[in-house]
């Protein structure tokens, strides 16, 4: 396990990220990179900024591997776009039929290949991204993973596919 730390820009914040963490959005670009067979993201919010990461990663690695999109109701155009031109599955989150559990999807995963995995506090947006505090964990043993893949089941099944 690696603990992940964006570099905030706040100056009240000197001193992070810690010693012995690994940058964020190098790590997540890495782990993207390194997809052969599938990448599933579980985030609420992207912005353009955030859709540009995925879009570039994609397009950098293996076009063969399978990509599943998880977000909150009415994702953001720029995201629909990408999705449809790219392939993606792209899922919004809508919990009970008729029921308000939009609020309960606020998890960040990413993972690819059921085999390593991104859990943080980190959305799809610049800020998040570039700006702010932002921390997170990198799992790389199968082990550490496992119980992760019930949790995109559970979101599969509490979703509308719309791509």
């Amino acid at each position: 396990m690696r603990v992940l730390c964006t570099h905030p820009r706040d100056p009240s914040l000197a001193g992070l990220p810690p010693e012995g963490s690994w940058n964020y959005l190098s790590e997540l670009e890495r782990l993207l990179d390194s997809a052969k067979n599938s990448v599933a993201i579980a985030c609420p919010f992207f912005d353009d900024t955030g859709v540009e990461v995925l879009s570039a990663a994609y397009k950098r690695g293996s076009r063969e591997a399978r990509w599943e999109i998880f977000t909150r109701k009415h994702p953001p155009e720029r995201l629909r776009s990408v999705s449809n031109e790219l392939g993606w599955s792209l899922y919004e989150y809508i919990g009970t039929p008729g029921g308000e559990e939009e609020r309960g999807f606020h998890c960040k995963l990413i993972m690819v290949d059921e085999r390593r995995a991104i859990l943080g506090s980190a959305n799809l947006f610049y800020a998040n991204l570039v700006e702010n505090l932002e921390i997170g964990v990198l799992l790389e043993e199968i082990a550490e993973v496992r119980p992760l893949i019930d949790v995109l089941r559970a979101l599969r099944r509490a979703s509308r596919r719309i791509r």
